[in-house]
């Protein structure tokens, strides 16, 4: 894909260069997350969606971290080859790439180890082990995938190519789509099937924004002098960022809680269909009225 030269190029030009794209991605990113909860309510039933919802704050924090050195590298790697020097820029962008693989690799060891009284902290019961254990142990093993993804797309639209951070996103969305059908509705895998659609289609996306690498126009490489001295700096930078997205999660990890406090599992199923599209709510009463149709919600409500 053709590059932009933000240095160059016209600022009207470059402007909607970065719009497009970023709207465009967005846009499919909302109508995915609504097909991937429609399959699940359909196919899996209430109880998928509240097990799903239980786990999202989980979903939360892996993208918040890979926003939080991605966001906050690729901005000041933008700054710093606005100056022309590319070696700190090549530092930030090693300083940042390091910071999330290490953080990527503690979350997974972590939510191996722990991952039973995670879950239960988490608001967990035992009615819904048979749908929060599969769908959690994919996603804690994929957790450097989701990271690297959030990761990745920034870095990658402030070196030139937003168009195919929005190609790689779009990419992961659809197979993930399919995949979900493939693997709830044929293969009858239940949450299990659904979580591996997920963890592959944002594989996907990481090994398409990776092609970036492979440019001639990629100046993403690696510079270790004076790495540990940009560290602060990353996670400084993007600490804003891990704070906003987090915070989706904290605020849902709070309302399953209180559910559970209070034993009442049938309301968390109803309302666990609203709060995982907090951040996109244009699909919400749809995804509502949607969810009621499935045939093991109903037989569970009669």
């Amino acid at each position: 894909m053709k590059q932009i030269n933000m240095l160059e190029s016209p600022v009207r030009q470059v402007f909607f260069s970065y719009l497009v794209p970023s709207i465009s991605a967005t846009l499919v990113t909302s109508i995915y997350i609504l097909a991937d909860t429609m399959m699940i309510g359909r196919g899996v039933g209430g109880s998928g969606i509240a097990a799903m919802n239980i786990l999202l704050p989980l979903y939360n924090t892996y993208f918040g971290i890979g926003m939080m050195c991605g966001v906050g590298g690729s901005v000041l790697f933008g700054f710093s080859r606005g100056r022309g020097d590319e070696k700190r820029a090549r530092s930030y962008f090693t300083a940042a790439l390091c910071v999330v693989l290490a953080l990527s690799a503690v979350f997974l060891i972590l939510g191996r180890i722990f991952f039973n009284p995670l879950i239960t902290f988490m608001g967990n019961t035992p009615l819904l082990n048979e749908y929060t254990v599969p769908y959690g142990t994919v996603l804690t093993t994929a957790a450097p995938m989701f990271a690297l993804s959030s990761f990745l797309q920034a870095f990658v639209r402030n070196d030139g190519a937003p168009r195919l951070a929005m190609a790689g996103v779009i990419s992961g969305g659809v197979t993930n789509v399919i995949l979900d059908y493939v693997y709830i509705f044929i293969m009858k895998w239940g949450m299990g099937g659904a979580a591996l659609a997920t963890a592959t289609g944002t594989t996907l996306t990481v090994l398409i924004l990776a092609s970036h690498f492979f440019s001639k126009d990629n100046h993403l490489k690696l510079e270790f002098s004076d790495m540990w001295r940009r560290v602060p700096e990353v996670l400084g930078n993007g600490l804003a960022s891990f704070i906003l997205e987090v915070s989706n999660g904290f605020v849902m990890l709070l309302f399953n809680r209180q559910l559970t406090w209070e034993r009442w599992e049938s309301r968390s199923m109803e309302s666990s269909r609203t709060p995982r599209l907090w951040h996109r709510p244009f699909p919400t009463v749809l995804l509502r009225q949607y969810s009621r149709c499935s045939p093991r919600t109903l037989a569970r409500e009669t």
